[in-house]
């Protein structure tokens, strides 16, 4: 069920990553480190658009190969859009456009990152955990401990 919607989702995110990235000011385009992102969202897009539908256990592992995949090749996404963002900043008038820019996205990441995570982890026999949720977590206690802290 969890591959299935992944399946569907972050195809529709990855795609209004690419769409962010096309709408940028024109010289951050053009950046050859911001369109090495671009290629990786569109590589990305390509994978787990033509993957075919989860029908069984075999296709869900190799789903979760690519899962794997697409994470270890976006680890760098992060450093590559400072890097990219470092190196056109002093051709951007309005860093109003960078800041809503970077907000959208890496948040988005964040969201992406933590579906596909959980979704591995779900096939990990971890105790107290579901996926990447602590069953025994507390906040109470985890709010009780940094006041006494504080």
């Amino acid at each position: 069920k969890s591959a299935r919607y992944l399946l569907k989702e972050l195809p529709v995110r990855i795609a209004h990553r690419i769409k962010s990235i096309r709408n940028l000011p024109f010289i951050l385009g053009c950046n050859p480190t911001i369109l090495q992102v671009h290629e990786l969202y569109i590589r990305a897009f390509q994978k787990l658009s033509e993957f075919p539908p989860i029908e069984n256990r075999e296709i869900e592992g190799l789903y979760c190969q690519l899962l794997q995949q697409l994470l270890d090749d976006h680890k760098d996404v992060v450093t590559l859009l400072a890097e990219g963002f470092r190196e056109s900043r002093r051709h951007v008038k309005d860093e109003a456009v960078i800041r809503y820019f970077l907000d959208k996205t890496l948040t988005s990441r964040l969201g992406m990152r933590m579906l596909a995570t959980h979704h591995l982890m779900l096939h990990e026999d971890r105790p107290d955990f579901v996926g990447i949720i602590c069953t025994r977590l507390s906040p109470k206690k985890i709010i009780e401990k940094w006041v006494d802290f504080a």
